[in-house]
């Protein structure tokens, strides 16, 4: 069970304000931190993730990866060398929508195709950097992107990320691929090895909704990518991205 904190607690230097959300073995609050002056998120593992030796090595290899990227369109860690009283991360507090939240209130309609090119190559960007650094990401889609107030958008959330040449490891266990099946790299669903370019979650903004449709198993997944590859390539051909030299 988790620990629970509540709006006010002090843990160190920052002061609880309120809940933020879970993620699949963490739970993450907003809080003050007194020394900055500033906004920040604190990121919990929950307890039985502390006593669990695999599944806390993904706790500490988030950890390392904070203190390897450093980018524009990558959620900041903060504080990195302080001293705690407790297992969290401290990370930055960023302010706008998730990308799922943006696509689902233009839906059923698309965002416009010059907003989503520079989306893309601001996340592109990032994923780049990440990849020159040895961090796979492992879990880009929708609710991993936020579109800050300034129109800016960044990636978060490297909870199950993979540093390159690291070997593989499930999650708790379980030996289907890790990730979310709906944007997991079709190289995945197809079976073979996780390579750095992964990531297809902006077909999302280009046709309106999930890219696979259907709530099915991973083997069923697989089938779907191979029509909906297709299916994908043929709209994108009479879309507004589609255009040809004159």
């Amino acid at each position: 069970m988790p620990t629970i904190y509540t709006m006010g607690e002090r843990i160190d230097h920052y002061q609880i304000m309120r809940p933020l959300g879970r993620g699949g073995a963490s739970h993450v609050y907003l809080a003050q931190d007194w020394h900055a002056l500033q906004e920040v998120v604190l990121k919990f593992p929950d307890d039985d993730v502390i006593g669990g030796t695999a599944v806390f090595e993904r706790y500490k290899r988030e950890a390392d990866i904070g203190r390897r990227l450093s980018h524009q369109y990558i959620q900041r860690h903060l504080n990195q060398g302080e001293r705690r009283s407790s297992e969290y991360l401290v990370l930055e507090y960023m302010r706008g929508r998730t990308l799922r939240e943006v696509v689902e209130k233009r839906a059923p309609g698309i965002l416009p195709t010059g907003e989503v090119l520079r989306m893309l190559i601001q996340v592109c960007c990032a994923l780049a950097y990440a990849h020159e650094h040895g961090v796979i990401h492992r879990d880009i889609k929708p609710e991993n992107m936020m579109l800050l107030e300034n129109g800016d958008i960044k990636i978060f959330d490297f909870g199950i990320a993979l540093l390159e040449g690291e070997r593989h490891r499930t999650w708790r266990g379980f030996s289907s691929p890790i990730g979310t099946p709906d944007y997991m790299a079709p190289e995945r669903l197809l079976g073979a090895q996780i390579s750095t370019p992964s990531g297809w979650c902006f077909m999302s903004c280009f046709v309106g909704g999930r890219p696979l449709r259907k709530k099915t198993d991973l083997l069923s997944l697989r089938d779907t990518f191979r029509t909906t590859r297709q299916a994908f390539c043929s709209s994108i051909q009479y879309s507004p991205l589609h255009w040809r030299r004159s």
